[in-house]
């Protein structure tokens, strides 16, 4: 007898296997967008332009050509695809600080996920910059009138079709691809 638990079991297990590295995301971007026809007609009653059904499906098709877009738009610390995660948040009423700030990450976390290397290319068509040492890793701090958030570079565990997505708007929006 199939089981509800089973089945959801085997979504699951597939799912983040597929999720687990940029070529199982790459995968799933494929199987949605590869289908020029059914991206025309999306376009039509969009009101798009045909052209970006065939750019986009163009893409799809070619995973291994598609990866190193990725790979090329990522952000990175040394060669490891990273993400930003919040590390802190201050809040300039100390009253709201004592409710609302997040604190400091531990050592142990930042041991265990905070990426460190010597050089940092932020998401797109960017030049790496040189970080303060070998051993640094990337600080973005953000700042209003109620708070400052902390974020630092942390690696990217799970790849999903909308980092992909990401990745391709920017290529093909791009001047350098524009025709």
């Amino acid at each position: 007898m199939i089981t509800k638990k089973n089945v959801n079991k085997l979504q699951n297990a597939v799912i983040k296997e597929n999720a687990a590295n940029l070529v199982g995301a790459v995968k799933l971007y494929n199987a949605l967008f590869a289908n020029g026809a059914d991206l025309k007609s999306i376009c039509k009653a969009l009101e798009i332009p045909a052209e970006y059904a065939v750019k986009v499906a163009a893409l799809a098709k070619d995973k291994k050509r598609l990866v190193a877009v990725c790979s090329q738009m990522l952000p990175k610390v040394d060669d490891t695809f990273v993400k930003f995660a919040l590390y802190s948040k201050v809040y300039k009423d100390t009253n709201a600080d004592k409710e609302k700030g997040v604190e400091a990450k531990t050592a142990d976390w930042c041991a265990e996920n905070v990426v460190y290397g010597s050089e940092y290319k932020s998401f797109g068509f960017t030049t790496a910059e040189s970080l303060e040492t070998k051993k640094s890793t990337k600080w973005l701090i953000k700042e209003n009138g109620e708070y400052k958030a902390t974020y630092v570079a942390v690696k990217i565990k799970s790849y999903s079709i909308r980092t992909v997505a990401k990745c391709v708007s920017e290529y093909l929006a791009h001047e350098s691809n524009q025709q």
